[in-house]
Order: structure tokens, then C-alpha cells, then sequence
């Protein structure tokens, strides 16, 4: 999960077993596209998706060695979407906080504003909190922060495609010639 995606880390106030977290997710729409063994004797490694005509959200969860219960997943949506996957995405995070509360940490904030060109790294700001975000879509579009990437996705008249992230927006992006434009204030 890269610079292609917009990225948030869920954290679940409360642990749950996988199995519990997948029957929530089917409830909201997502479906199980993937789960790992490998050397585990169970399933540690989860991957669901919510395909719509406003974009797909992944979400990818995973147990580490010797836990059994989740405390948080990753969610993502390609930076290639159309505007209306972040009202999709919130809809989802308000749905899913009434069933099992939540934080949500933009990581795109803590990628943008603290380690990228506006980083504000001094002694007394709080690096770990200042991610996290309310539920609240209007606020979250407001992107008071300035978060070029965010700006970028909420364009309306922008050339948008329903597409998963990773290679497959790497792709496209580069085959469009946009990749700078998307990608390009890593390098200001």
C-alpha cells in the first residue's frame, strides 16, 4: 500500500477474531478476496473488498505471531477513484463505528504533513495523535490541512477511474502520463 493509494489505519477499540471482523465486513458489503496460511496452522492474513461504481475499497488485516484477535486494519482506495469514494468510504466508517468503535488514522496527513514537505517535526508536537481524524466526511473534505493528495482526489472535473490500488493504479497512472501530477509533491 503505497503513494497510488489513500490510506487510513482503523483501530478497533475493542480486539476480535477474524472471523468476527469478516461477518461485520459482509454485513457492510465487503467481501473476503483473500486470506494467507502460510506457515500458521490458521488463516493471519485478510484481504476484502467493496467493488461500487464509485470506486473499490480494500482493506487488509492481519494477526501477528501468536495473537488471535485483531486490533486494527488498514483500509484503502486507488488515488484514481472517482470524488465519491470518500463519501462511499465514510459511509462505511460510520456504519462499521456503530457496530465496533473505532479511530481512524489518516496516514496520508501523517505521510504529507509530517514526514513530506511540510513536515512539522519539532520537540513538542505530538506525531503519534495528530493522524487521527473524526468520522465525518464534511470536515475530512474541508482538508483544512492542505493535503495535496487529498485535494487532488476530491477534484470533480478530474479524469477518475474505478480501479484497485497498487500496481494496477501504477499503472494507469503512468499509462495516462499522471503520475507526476499525482505523485509529484513527493518531490517538491
Amino acid at each position: 500500500m503505497g503513494m497510488e493509494s489513500y490510506l487510513f489505519k482503523i483501530e478497533l477499540l475493542q480486539k476480535i477474531e477474524p472471523q468476527k471482523l469478516n461477518d461485520i465486513f459482509n454485513t457492510l458489503g465487503l467481501q473476503l478476496v483473500e486470506q494467507k496460511t502460510e506457515e500458521h496452522e490458521e488463516p493471519y492474513e485478510f484481504f476484502h473488498e467493496l467493488f461500487t461504481d464509485d470506486g473499490i475499497l480494500e482493506t487488509h488485516s492481519f494477526l501477528t505471531l501468536g495473537e488471535k484477535q485483531l486490533c486494527q486494519f488498514y483500509l484503502r482506495f486507488s488515488i484514481c477513484s472517482p470524488p465519491k469514494i470518500v463519501d462511499r468510504t465514510f459511509e462505511f466508517l460510520v456504519a462499521l463505528n456503530t457496530i465496533l468503535p473505532i479511530r481512524v488514522k489518516d496516514m496520508e496527513s501523517l505521510n504529507y504533513l509530517h514526514l513530506g514537505p511540510k513536515g512539522r517535526l519539532t520537540p513538542e508536537f505530538d506525531f503519534e495523535n495528530s493522524a487521527y481524524i473524526p468520522i465525518d466526511v464534511t470536515i475530512f473534505k474541508q482538508n483544512l490541512d492542505g493535503i495535496a493528495k487529498r485535494a487532488l482526489l476530491l477534484e470533480e472535473d478530474r479524469n477518475s477511474s474505478v480501479i484497485r490500488g497498487g500496481s494496477a493504479t501504477l499503472d494507469h497512472l503512468e499509462n495516462k502520463n499522471w503520475l507526476g501530477r499525482f505523485l509529484g509533491w513527493i518531490f517538491n
